[in-house]
């Protein structure tokens, strides 16, 4: 399928609707686990979206994973995410 045809751009727009609806379910989760999971799913879409209008929510949701795995106590791979942000210019220290 051509990446110009109607088709493949719907299908375009669809993994990234997908992938926005993931990243702000898991910004309101109370629940560390879930708010992992569903970060992790926004991650798995904006990789498949494969679209540089995605990569603006990259630092965001590299933030958010940080998040989630500070509150889990996973400060190896916190500091990993928040260095991701960072390096795309969102700094973001351990709290």
């Amino acid at each position: 399928m051509p990446p110009n045809s109607p088709t493949f751009q719907l299908i375009v727009q669809s993994t990234q609707a997908e992938f926005a609806a993931a990243h702000y379910v898991a910004r309101y989760q109370t629940d560390p686990l879930e708010m992992l999971r569903w970060n992790e799913e926004a991650l798995s879409r904006a990789e498949a979206a494969n679209d540089e209008r995605v990569r603006a929510f990259l630092p965001s949701l590299y933030v958010n994973l940080g998040k989630a795995h500070e509150r889990l106590g996973h400060q190896a791979e916190a500091e990993r995410f928040y260095q991701l942000a960072a390096d795309l210019g969102l700094p973001h220290q351990i709290d």
